[in-house]
């Protein structure tokens, strides 16, 4: 990513007991433990509050019925932000959850969500699920060369494709996207929330999961300046195509 030691230094999280701040030139924000559903919330980009929050996760438990146990851990370190859950009854397999924030090129800011678990289990099918819901008055699908489509509500079903989801918020001079990597796709949707929302709902894993294998699952989403969103959009994702899975993860 080519970024210097001062760039990454310019990123934060303060965690006081649940309740983790972001801090960051242009990006400021909040992750709370009890509600890791709804992500980074509490979002303020250039000085300016934002409705909405971005990936969420949650764990689907063997029951059907989504996890709500505690977390483990929850601490930061660097530009991470890390939750760690152990394994349940309900829920036999332990991840962690890690919110990685760094500037990008001179106006974007990446902000990762890098899955990570395993299992005890001789057979075990994990799934987890990742959501973002921003205020949009455009919403585009882009394709890694750089095509572009209209997003169409009418057809918000399940797709697994590498494509990246760019929208455009009525205000403001910036655009939020976010791509899950070509590895790790799984099926993903957009759909209307009401009141001008959109909801980007990823559901990621759910293959087999070998007994003390990590497997690790990457969804990206980057705030772009609104002048060349497309192909500052196109670039991200063949940066993100191209980039290893982390080892610290």
């Amino acid at each position: 990513m080519n970024q210097s030691n001062s760039a990454y230094q310019t990123t934060t999280w303060q965690v006081d007991h649940a309740i983790a701040t972001l801090s960051s030139p242009l990006l400021r924000g909040a992750v709370d433990s009890s509600d890791l559903a709804r992500g980074i919330g509490k979002l303020i980009w250039c000085d300016n509050p934002l409705n909405g929050f971005l990936l969420g996760v949650t764990a689907e438990a063997t029951s059907g019925s989504r996890t709500g146990v505690p977390s483990h851990d929850f601490f930061s370190r660097g530009s991470d932000l890390i939750v760690v859950f152990e394994d349940s009854a309900a829920q036999p397999f332990s991840w962690q959850m890690y919110w990685r924030v760094l500037p990008w090129k001179e106006q974007g800011v990446l902000l990762d969500g890098i899955l990570s678990f395993q299992t005890d289990l001789l057979e075990s099918f994990p799934q987890l699920t990742t959501e973002s819901k921003l205020e949009t008055e455009q919403v585009m699908i882009v394709a890694a060369d750089g095509r572009t489509s209209p997003h169409d509500e009418q057809h918000s079903t399940p797709n697994g494709s590498p494509d990246c989801v760019l929208c455009r918020p009525q205000a403001g001079n910036w655009s939020y996207a976010e791509m899950t990597h070509p590895d790790d796709l799984g099926t993903w949707q957009v759909l209307p929330a009401g009141q001008g929302e959109t909801t980007i709902r990823r559901h990621l894993g759910g293959n087999f999961l070998e007994k003390g294998v990590i497997r690790r699952l990457r969804v990206r989403g980057a705030f772009l300046p609104r002048e060349n969103d497309v192909e500052l959009a196109v670039t991200c994702q063949k940066e993100f195509a191209a980039e290893q899975p982390p080892l610290t993860a």
